[in-house]
């Protein structure tokens, strides 16, 4: 879901316009927002001066290729994670089951001793 929203800022009465998309974070499991900069909102008309493109900015940059690089950083954190936590669910199996053999062999070590 996006949305318009204008903030104004104190400073100097401008009013700047920027675009909200929500998104649900699946790690956090909590509603996100990515804000874009749209530019001024005409104290006259209400209507959105579009930001100039400034000498660092790329031409051929886009909000959507923004976006899919996002997208893609997001997927491929999302993919780490789930190896991640299946690696820790290997180890953890694996430690109870040292654990299992330690318990086994101080039993034996004990009836030996006795």
């Amino acid at each position: 879901m996006s949305f318009i929203v204008h903030i104004k800022n104190k400073n100097n009465n401008s009013v700047y316009a920027y675009k909200v998309e929500s998104y649900r974070d699946p790690v956090t499991k909590k509603a996100r927002q990515h804000r874009t900069y749209l530019g001024r909102v005409s104290p006259e008309t209400g209507e959105i001066i579009k930001k100039k493109e400034t000498r660092h900015s790329r031409k051929d940059s886009s909000s959507q290729q923004q976006s899919n690089t996002y997208s893609e950083d997001h997927e491929s954190q999302l993919q780490t994670i789930k190896e991640l936590s299946d690696k820790l669910d290997k180890l953890q199996k694996q430690y109870e089951t040292l654990a299992d053999a330690l318990m086994k062999m101080k039993d034996v070590i004990s009836s030996v001793s006795s």
